[in-house]
Formats: C-alpha cells, structure tokens, sequence
C-alpha cells in the first residue's frame, strides 16, 4: 500500500434497502489531489465517511494512509487531517474560529 494514500476496492456500503455506494473501485498515489463529484445522493458523503473511519462499508476493502477501514479506524482518525465546516458552525463562530475544530496536520 505504500505508494497510495487510500485503495478502496469493490467498496459497498447499504442501508436497508438502499445502496449507497456501489462497487466503488479507486486509488489514490501519495501526494495527489482528488475530488469526488456527483449529483445530491451519489454517495460522495458516504465514501469520504467511509475513508474517515466514521463508517464501515457493507463489503469490500479500504485503506488510508496504510490503515484498514474496517479494522484500524482510530489510527485513521489520528493520522488524517479533517474539518468539519457546517452551517452551524460557520454561522456561529465564522470562518476564523469554526476552523479551530479540526484535527492539526502531521
């Protein structure tokens, strides 16, 4: 895994009756920048809760920084960098301060 940053491979995740992510197959090299895009429901959300630890995918396999999502998810958690930039949050404290409740970058 070393020369990627995150693998997901065949990743599904369910709720219910509804599919959310469907056989989502990607790979990432260390160093490069990727976005996801796609209509409201796509599963983009999803995905990147999935790559965040926050939740485990249905069937198939991820990997960030090395770490498996289904197993590792507090070193995920540690190793990753993330912000959570509501509407709440930026109305409340604005931009300055809502950005204070992120993780700092290794």
């Amino acid at each position: 895994m070393g020369e990627f940053a995150i693998v997901m491979e065949n990743v599904v995740k369910e709720f219910e009756n509804v599919v959310a992510v469907n056989n989502v197959n990607l790979k990432v090299a260390e160093g490069e920048l990727f976005g996801l895009l796609g209509p409201n429901g796509a599963g983009k959300t999803t995905t990147v809760n999935i790559l965040c630890g926050l939740l485990k995918p249905t069937r198939g396999s991820a990997f960030v920084g090395g770490y498996d999502v289904q197993r590792e998810t507090a070193e995920i958690k540690r190793s990753i960098p993330h912000l959570f930039l509501s509407v709440a949050l930026s109305r409340a404290y604005g931009f300055p301060k809502s950005s204070t409740f992120s993780t700092p970058v290794k």
